[in-house]
């Protein structure tokens, strides 16, 4: 009977000391320089964010039409930009169509981000 007793307050103790240290162990991490620089950079993101002026650079991108090529020019000269522009816009294609899919998916990070942060 003395061993039981002595067995649950071994027990308890231990349980409670885990408890304890667990405590200990989060408020060290909670407060560590890390987390603090995070947490203020995320409380000074929130406050700035409304008054920055954003805006999509998508009206900047050129429309890719071409430069106009001069109204007196050989059938030769003709075939050979036109030969040019042919290339350059196939040579453009899988970039455009990278930057397209990396624009989406940094949008669709900050936009979740965004959420996530106002708890939406």
């Amino acid at each position: 009977m003395r061993f039981k007793k002595w067995a649950w307050f071994a027990f308890a103790l231990a349980a409670v000391g885990g408890a304890v240290f667990s405590v200990y162990r989060w408020h060290l991490q909670w407060n560590s320089p890390g987390n603090i620089m995070r947490r203020a950079v995320v409380e000074a993101g929130l406050k700035v964010r409304p008054r920055l002026a954003f805006q999509s650079i998508e009206e900047r991108l050129p429309k890719g039409r071409p430069i106009p090529r001069p109204k007196e020019s050989s059938r030769e000269s003709e075939e050979f930009w036109s030969a040019i522009d042919r290339a350059a816009e196939k040579d453009r294609e899988p970039r455009t169509a990278m930057l397209r899919a990396f624009h989406e998916k940094t949008q669709k990070f900050f936009v979740s981000a965004k959420a996530s942060v106002r708890g939406g």
